[in-house]
């Protein structure tokens, strides 16, 4: 290589620019898709079965998700139904085990029952760890 040509990196800038992803980019772009995971989340709950149950619609109208908040090296989204009752409609009965719900009400959804976000989470996890990652390889840049 004595005829000059050659490439030349700066490792400093490198650096500087990997340090900025690694701690800027790729946390905030994570972010992003993890609060749109929520909102398929909360979709997924509504429209797949076991449904969120449907009786006045008020829980279905308490349906939030919160922005994301980064802290460290984690994440966190916050998402769900803040109705009074929305843990007991989740589990399908009271904390101590009482309470059952035998039948839920079927008025405008075809299949209601206990456990509409957790089996969207565990049931769907793959799924969804994909669509977050596929998330951030698309609009980490």
């Amino acid at each position: 290589m004595g005829d000059g040509t050659g490439l030349r990196v700066d490792m400093d800038d490198f650096g500087k620019r990997i340090e900025e992803i690694l701690t800027q980019t790729i946390p905030s772009v994570a972010a992003e898709a993890l609060y749109e995971e929520g909102l398929k989340l909360l979709d997924d709950a509504e429209n797949k079965s076991p449904q969120v149950p449907y009786k006045e619609g008020d829980l279905r109208a308490s349906r939030f998700v919160e922005r994301p908040v980064i802290k460290d090296t984690d994440i966190l989204v916050s998402a769900g139904y803040n109705m009074p009752y929305a843990a007991y409609q989740e589990a399908g009965q009271r904390k101590d085990g009482t309470r059952v719900i035998k039948n839920w009400t079927r008025d405008r959804i075809a299949d209601p029952g206990a456990h509409f976000l957790t089996a969207k989470l565990v049931g769907m996890a793959k799924e969804r760890f994909q669509r977050i990652a596929d998330y951030i390889k698309n609009h980490a840049k």
